[in-house]
């Protein structure tokens, strides 16, 4: 028997209690025909959609991983991750097993859960909603492989800890160019956004000091474009000798940049790795590592 079958038996049977303890319930809702409320066609299309199997499954490195991938773009994420940053993968497999891996821009979680089976202990954060309800139902899909632990945070990561505004040029899953505070593409073009969301912007020192997560051993920056304003809220996490190393993705000949790098290395890193993104000419990933 279903659920909702079970409840409407035990509402059914409270209600005939009530009545005969004297009691003057008001009546209970007549069952309602899902089917004669939507009409025959939409209740069949729904009917058959909730049947579609819209998870799929993967090999990344020998390790098998479960998606959800209800778009195309979805697919390509999940399928394509050695076409998309191997490097970033590559980085992960430096990673000693049991470390704390902060993956800051998280998005639907296809590196962070990559980590997580490899045996680190992930924390990621995300502030856009789409992208955080994906990476929640991919962490839950692949629950029983992680055991160093994942938890994930629905805030941005700034240089001040206050209220902030998420422009979404996109409303939709997996999408890119979600940007915080600003309208503003890489290259300073200005887009119309689809969405504006509320989101809350925390320095990474203190969400640290009130929530009491366990300080990285690595961490990895991709905010399209927000990098300095991280670093600038992560002082005393880069003075930590704990964390050994960093990887983000820097422009060239772009001032922000440069003030990421003058501020890492100034923490005592050196840069050790740098891949072109793709096809973006210009466009790094760097892995930094602490010297020593």
């Amino acid at each position: 028997m279903e659920d909702s079958q079970r409840r409407a038996l035990r509402q059914r049977a409270e209600y005939e209690r009530r009545l005969a303890a004297g009691e003057n319930p008001a009546p209970l809702v007549a069952r309602i025909d899902l089917e004669e409320l939507a009409g025959s066609e939409r209740y069949r299309r729904v009917s058959e959609l909730e049947q579609i199997d819209q998870n799929s499954e993967t090999c990344l490195r020998g390790q098998p991983l479960l998606f959800h991938t209800p778009s195309r773009r979805l697919l390509w994420q999940a399928l394509g991750q050695e076409y998309i940053e191997p490097e970033l993968l590559d980085y992960i497999d430096d990673m000693e097993g049991g470390s704390v891996f902060y993956d800051i821009g998280a998005s639907n979680g296809i590196f962070a859960l990559y980590a997580a089976v490899t045996g680190k202990q992930v924390i990621g954060f995300e502030p856009e909603i789409e992208n955080f309800a994906l990476l929640n139902r991919n962490t839950y899909l692949n629950r029983q492989r992680i055991a160093a632990g994942m938890s994930s945070f629905n805030i941005a990561l700034s240089s001040q800890t206050t209220l902030g505004r998420l422009f979404i040029k996109r409303f939709e899953a997996g999408g890119h160019l979600k940007i915080l505070d600003r309208p503003v593409e890489r290259g300073f073009e200005a887009f119309e956004p689809e969405y504006v969301q509320a989101v809350m912007k925390y320095r990474l020192d203190d969400f640290i000091g009130v929530s009491g997560i366990p300080r990285p051993n690595h961490l990895k920056i991709d905010v399209d474009g927000c990098e300095l304003e991280v670093m600038q809220g992560m002082a005393e996490t880069l003075a930590d000798a704990g964390l050994r190393s960093i990887f983000i993705e820097l422009e060239e000949n772009n001032e922000q940049s440069e003030a990421c790098r003058r501020i890492i290395e100034g923490a005592g890193f050196h840069l050790a790795k740098k891949k072109r993104v793709q096809n973006y000419f210009g466009e790094n990933n760097c892995v930094f590592r602490r010297h020593g």
